[in-house]
């Protein structure tokens, strides 16, 4: 018999996180993600998301263990925007077994209609810098350090639930070449030239963090468009600033300026973790920090984690400038392969900038929709 059960503990939500690390444990292509990172984001005194989202977590047990679970959450700032009564499942994981899954989305599903919602979708987070997309093929490819990683059985279950497909994404497999294609340094030269543009000079980690209140702004406005974005609040820049941009490298990260000194683009990488990650299960102590240090310090795969242009500086060849400096980067590090993060599949924009490249489509992730009404 399965039983649902809220998270109302310290102890359940340590369950709810440790679920996950133990259901795929024995997994070689799941990457798991810091710990840590996980209790930032869930805990409501450490999420400044939770001002303007409703979120409950619920476990499934069988046999007085823990078989499943599954995160809804509220978005207020999204009901406002899209003017869509849509509540969001994520944070789920569940064994094989179709009786476990139904349990978690009926609970969920059911508490939404309580509060007048009339559809639900995801996975989704509290915001689009939180992994979202449910795994729909590439299941016998290692996963990336900021994607989501789930068993085939998943899709499989919440189309029998009634669910269907809302939104694709794609992921690449990048080869890097060792010279840069021609035409793409003729673009990115055309495009320095023609629009004053050039890369900001970043050499610390308290420069980043200067200019990453407007990398932040640039997110809001290159991203307001794309699928189920909701614009940051301040608080939560100050949040993800304080979380993540004390730790970045500024060789990963290149601001592109306009002759005004505006920041009109900018890409962001970080060096696989994947490894280190799988070999200590997500925890940080007592060897997982020295292995990410290791490999920070020699990293022999880059992930590109984002990449935007400013709305009216698109089509201008600015994303040239960006490529081509990543392709610098890569080969000076001696990187041949880079993981691109999850593209939705009609953005054809960011898609066909990686025409001039090797590459192999290796992913695909989807979010699913029901109808609650």
């Amino acid at each position: 018999m399965v039983v649902i059960k809220e998270v109302e503990t310290r102890k359940q939500l340590r369950d709810f996180i440790k679920f996950t690390y133990r259901l795929y444990e024995d997994d070689p292509n799941f990457v798991p993600n810091l710990r840590t990172d996980e209790y930032q984001t869930l805990k409501e005194d450490k999420n400044p998301a939770y001002e303007h989202c409703k979120t409950k977590l619920f476990l499934a047990y069988k046999d007085k263990k823990v078989v499943g679970k599954i995160g809804v959450i509220i978005n207020d700032l999204f009901t406002q925007k899209f003017n869509k009564k849509y509540g969001r499942f994520g944070f789920v994981d569940f064994i094989e077994d179709f009786e476990v899954a139904s349990k978690l989305f009926e609970v969920a599903e059911n508490y939404l209609r309580e509060q007048g919602m009339e559809g639900i979708h995801g996975p989704l987070g509290f915001c689009d810098l939180d992994p979202e997309g449910m795994l729909t093929s590439g299941f016998e490819y290692t996963g990336t350090f900021t994607t989501l990683y789930n068993h085939p059985y998943y899709p499989e279950y919440v189309k029998r639930l009634g669910y269907v497909e809302d939104a694709e994404w794609i992921e690449y497999e990048l080869k890097v070449p060792e010279v840069i294609p021609e035409q793409l340094k003729s673009v990115a030269e055309y495009a320095k030239n023609r629009h004053g543009a050039f890369v900001m000079s970043l050499e610390s980690k308290s420069e980043i963090k200067q200019i990453a209140p407007k990398i932040f702004d640039l997110i809001n406005v290159c991203y307001k468009d794309l699928y189920s974005v909701v614009e940051l609040t301040e608080k939560q820049k100050e949040h993800y600033i304080n979380m993540y941009f004390n730790i970045l490298d500024p060789r990963y990260i290149r601001v592109i300026q306009n002759k005004e000194g505006e920041p009109i683009a900018f890409g962001l990488g970080f060096p696989s973790l994947a490894k280190a990650m799988q070999k200590h299960n997500g925890k940080l102590l007592p060897l997982g920090l020295l292995d990410i240090y290791k490999t920070l310090k020699k990293p022999t795969r880059l992930e590109l984690l984002l990449i935007a242009v400013r709305p009216d500086y698109k089509r201008k060849g600015i994303n040239a400038i960006l490529i081509c400096e990543m392709v610098e980067l890569c080969n000076k590090l001696n990187i041949r392969t880079v993981d691109l993060n999850p593209q939705l599949v009609m953005n054809f924009d960011v898609r066909g900038q990686w025409k001039h490249f090797e590459s192999v489509p290796n992913k695909t992730r989807a979010a699913f929709f029901k109808s609650l009404a």
